[in-house]
């Protein structure tokens, strides 16, 4: 069983999130809705910086903002959290495969023509030294 530091680590490492994200998550994991201030106060932060984790968070799909007079946050379950991280991921590996395919098309359509113009002179002085 992987312990809390393993886990933070591991969301850090391979998921790509920032220490004080993972931090946060974890904590959100363990506790059903916190404050701002909750949070804060347990992760020994400012609520200032404790916002900018929050809003990267909800960005990432990770946690969820409850609808309450005194904002309260909660982890998304985990499932559906890593999968919102994977789907992220995922998004973005297409979009590069489909860059890095438009630049190869580039350099295929500037190169073919240099490519068969040498081959036609190659062609041409084997023909003359043939004669």
């Amino acid at each position: 069983m992987l312990t809390k530091t393993d886990i933070i680590e591991q969301m850090t490492g391979q998921l790509g999130l920032t220490r004080q994200e993972s931090e946060l998550y974890f904590l959100l994991v363990t506790r059903s809705s916190l404050t701002i201030s909750d949070i804060s106060e347990s992760l020994n932060k400012s609520d200032e910086v404790t916002n900018v984790v929050l809003a990267a968070l909800l960005e990432k799909g990770l946690i969820i903002e409850q609808p309450s007079a005194d904002r309260k946050y909660s982890a998304l379950h985990p499932r559906m959290a890593l999968s919102n991280v994977f789907k992220t991921w995922e998004a973005e590996m297409v979009k590069e495969l489909r860059n890095k395919r438009s630049v190869v098309d580039r350099l295929a359509v500037a190169l073919i023509p240099i490519f068969e113009e040498a081959r036609e002179a190659e062609r041409k002085i084997a023909q003359r030294k043939g004669q």
